[in-house]
């Protein structure tokens, strides 16, 4: 069995990683200001940029 403390710092790096990861989408600026009308374009713009932050990474 996993010890509190391992348990809560490994949710907290988990945490850290997302929040991380949600703050370089922010970085985009399609993904930021969210100017499109219909959600299918919104979710391919954060797609896209997913992808690109992923391939430079």
């Amino acid at each position: 069995m996993i010890a509190a403390g391992r348990l809560r710092r490994r949710v907290l790096q988990e945490r850290n990683v997302a929040e991380q990861a949600i703050n370089r989408l922010k970085n985009v600026r399609a993904v930021a200001t969210r100017y499109d009308e219909r959600a299918y374009i919104f979710l391919g713009n954060a797609t896209l940029a997913a992808l690109i932050i992923w391939l430079r990474s």
